[in-house]
């Protein structure tokens, strides 16, 4: 290379200091880490968390005046979900950011009860240690049935800020200048585990409490999303998600498969068809309407196979209900429950699948 530019390039190289280097690796490797989790909502994607009576929780301030509180967001929720096949997402409103340094929270912490059976009972624990900056979800086997986790981790993720499983999003308001939201994702196993009957899936359905605590521990709860500082109380008054479909609650399914959303029920012309449900709106509901459910069965082509009224009781349950009896014509195949939603008249989401078989004759 002739001397000219071995002098040019020479005067205009950089020349990286190891601090500097130590810097930029870390933020490769930071920037790989988030990468790897899932994309975040977008605003418009997120799902308000509702009461057993299908409205929005109402959490007033100060019920921890020493924590950071629940409280209220410009849309009137103080929680919310999503979920894709592969993950779930929450999302809890706060009354000040529980950010302590850009990479840290404070010495709080924050958990999501999820009840898979519909009991009342805990059966998984995603928890939050801001102290120790882990996020943490464990199952509840032992002692079973009852609100404490086990506290034998099934999943944990150290600096979970910064490995990209929690965030922490500014969104204040008039009466909360320094509101904030505080997202959380885990993936959909690391609420499964081997031989545990109450693991969760993109198509289960549930009910799910939000809890917070003025330290680590995490089956102790100072304030809990709704009017109750229990986890059991909390997921009594919760409504039922499933995030595979996300704009139905409650739940239906016929009597034959009693995992809502599996068309594993087996069915014959000529019988009656029964089905059980849960998690529709009380009696206090503005929208319970005389437990009156407007529901339809249509087969994979969308051709309607039966119409009809359904009757919840007082409390938005239903077992063993006689719907109808299946039509002799009723051509064999996957047939779908779809309800009438109690706050949009005229919309009907899908809920459970079930199927038709002709009958084996023998001559």
């Amino acid at each position: 290379m002739p001397r000219k530019r071995i002098v040019y390039a020479v005067q205009n190289a950089v020349f990286y200091t190891p601090a500097f280097l130590r810097k930029l690796f870390f933020f490769l490797l930071l920037s790989i880490v988030i990468r790897a989790q899932e994309s975040w909502p977008l605003s418009s994607e997120w799902i308000s968390l509702l009461t057993n009576n299908w409205t929005f929780y109402e959490d007033a301030a100060g019920e921890s005046p020493s924590a950071i509180d629940f409280v209220t967001d410009a849309n009137g929720s103080a929680g919310y979900y999503y979920s894709t096949p592969n993950s779930m997402f929450f999302r809890m409103f706060l009354n000040t950011s529980p950010l302590q340094t850009p990479t840290d929270l404070r010495p709080f912490s924050w958990s999501v009860a999820l009840d898979a059976n519909l009991d009342g009972f805990l059966d998984w624990l995603v928890h939050i240690g801001g102290k120790k900056e882990i996020l943490w979800t464990y199952p509840n086997t032992i002692g079973y049935p009852d609100n404490i986790a086990d506290l034998t981790a099934n999943f944990t993720v150290n600096n979970p800020l910064t490995a990209g499983y929690v965030r922490v999003v500014a969104a204040p308001t008039p009466l909360y200048p320094n509101a904030a939201y505080l997202d959380i994702q885990v993936p959909f196993s690391a609420l499964q585990m081997s031989g545990y009957s109450r693991n969760i899936f993109y198509t289960s359905a549930f009910t799910m409490a939000f809890g917070s605590n003025t330290n680590e521990d995490a089956n102790t709860v100072t304030d809990v999303l709704g009017n109750t500082t229990t986890f059991g109380d909390a997921l009594s008054a919760s409504t039922t998600y499933t995030p595979s479909a996300p704009q139905s609650f409650g739940n239906i399914y016929d009597t034959r498969d009693t995992a809502p959303r599996s068309n594993a029920g087996i069915w014959y012309r000529n019988e009656i068809l029964t089905v059980t449900g849960s998690g529709w709106p009380t009696s206090t509901s503005l929208y319970y309407n005389s437990g009156q459910r407007n529901i339809s069965i249509i087969n994979s082509e969308s051709a309607l196979l039966w119409s009809g009224v359904l009757t919840t009781d007082a409390l938005g349950n239903f077992s063993n209900y006689s719907l109808t009896s299946i039509p002799l014509w009723a051509m064999p195949g996957i047939y779908t429950f779809l309800v009438e939603d109690p706050r949009n008249p005229g919309t009907y989401n899908a809920y459970d699948n079930f199927e038709i078989r002709a009958p084996v004759v023998t001559l």
